[in-house]
């Protein structure tokens, strides 16, 4: 998938016989241009070049809109190098925040200062006018792009490596597909088969206090109680985590029911956002304890977390 990924992006983001403008670089400065004065001095400023009749520029501009408004707003410039700009475009563009500007460029005079090769043509431009990164031309998954270059300039840094980025989201869904059908086993009550996935989890992840309390809770569930106090107390010494407090009260609260320790399942029970089936647990060792009035409150929370939560998504 990385090596699909990398070509694809390799030679289809960026066009082979393209470097982006005839002239200027990354780093250099963007040529004094008389529509562009209202903006200097006022910040970083993004401006777009594009034919605004031409179909692919319409979608990259669609495209680039929602990563735009999704950030801190920044100035921008709209350039169409044509004499009226098509309605697409301005629909587009009158939903922009911010500071904005629309220029027509018919007779191409800004095209030649900026040295555009091919459009649309992506230009992101720090305070003092230097070029901090660019993207031209339209293919398909730019979204990634665009909120790279956007948060790049923010922070004023050069854009990262998207191939990484990318790589990051998949691990991410990756795991949460993993925890997700965990907990499905959960609910279903396959606790071993659950305890397997979510120690892969686990390996994958050692800081995720969710799929730590998963892979603690199914042990428990499995009676395995000794086992799980060992594992949330090892995974406590490296993360203060009140969903492991609340993993490490439950095990404990079955072995030692003593006040302090029904005190504390009862407190991180009550805090705890999303993994119900622990918190009616917590409440039926409460009950068990003769704790009445605490096993209540957590009975309500278990039922209130479910609610929100496991049958909101179904």
């Amino acid at each position: 998938m990385r090596i699909f990924l990398t070509l694809l992006l390799t030679f289809c983001i960026f066009p082979a016989d393209v470097d982006g403008l005839r002239e200027i670089k990354v780093g250099d400065k963007i040529p004094q241009i008389s529509e562009l004065k209202p903006f200097e001095g006022k910040g970083k400023l993004i401006l777009l070049y594009l034919r605004s009749d031409d179909p692919k520029s319409v979608t990259f501009f669609r495209q680039f809109s929602k990563a735009y408004n999704s950030r801190k707003k920044q100035n921008f410039v709209l350039v169409d190098v044509n004499d009226q700009t098509d309605k697409r475009v301005m629909i587009l563009y009158d939903k922009l925040k911010g500071e904005k500007k629309s220029i027509n460029d018919p007779e191409r005079r800004i095209y030649g200062d900026l040295g555009i090769i091919v459009m649309p043509s992506l230009l992101f431009i720090d305070e003092v006018g230097i070029l901090n990164s660019l993207i031209v031309s339209y293919r398909s998954n730019l979204g990634l792009f665009f909120k790279n270059h956007l948060l790049a300039l923010e922070k004023g840094e050069n854009p990262g490596d998207v191939y990484k980025e990318f790589d990051k989201k998949l691990e991410k869904r990756k795991f949460k597909r993993i925890t997700g059908q965990a907990f499905t086993l959960i609910i279903d009550g396959n606790y071993q088969l659950a305890g397997n996935m979510y120690k892969k989890a686990v390996e994958k992840d050692m800081e995720n206090a969710e799929a730590g309390l998963g892979y603690g809770f199914a042990l428990i569930m499995q009676d395995k109680i000794e086992e799980s106090e060992v594992f949330f107390t090892e995974a406590l010494k490296s993360k203060d985590s009140k969903r492991l407090k609340l993993g490490l009260y439950l095990s404990r609260s079955i072995t030692n029911p003593s006040d302090e320790n029904l005190k504390n399942l009862s407190r991180f029970s009550l805090i705890e956002p999303s993994f119900f089936p622990a918190i009616y647990k917590a409440a039926e060792i409460l009950q068990g304890n003769g704790k009445t009035e605490l096993s209540n409150k957590v009975f309500k929370r278990s039922y209130r977390v479910l609610l929100r939560t496991y049958r909101r998504n179904k």
